[in-house]
C-alpha cells in the first residue's frame, strides 16, 4: 500500500499544455483544471487558472497539495450541479 500521494505535477502539466511548443501556461481550448480541497469530511473539486497556482499550493493533513482557504469562493466548483 502506497504511504504518500501519487505525484500528479505532470498531469496538471499535460491540463495546462496549449499544444504549442514551449507555452505552458494556456489552458487548452476548452479545458479547465480543478483540484481537491478537503474542509473537514467534505471534498470539493474547485478550479486552478495556472500551473504556477497548483505548484504553490500547500500540502494538507494528508500530503495533498491544495488552495489556501480564502481563495475557495473565488473558485469555480467542479462538483456542483447546475440546471441547464
Amino acid at each position: 500500500m502506497p504511504i504518500t500521494e501519487i505525484q500528479t505535477q505532470k498531469i496538471v502539466e499535460n491540463a495546462f499544455y496549449s499544444g504549442i511548443p514551449q507555452v505552458l501556461n494556456v489552458l487548452r481550448p476548452g479545458k479547465r483544471v480543478f483540484v481537491p480541497f478537503i474542509d473537514g469530511p467534505i471534498m470539493q473539486m474547485v478550479e486552478s487558472k495556472s500551473v504556477e497556482e497548483v505548484t504553490s499550493f500547500k500540502p494538507n493533513s494528508w500530503g495533498i497539495p491544495e488552495p489556501d482557504t480564502y481563495s475557495i469562493s473565488q473558485r469555480g466548483d467542479g462538483i456542483a450541479f447546475h440546471k441547464p
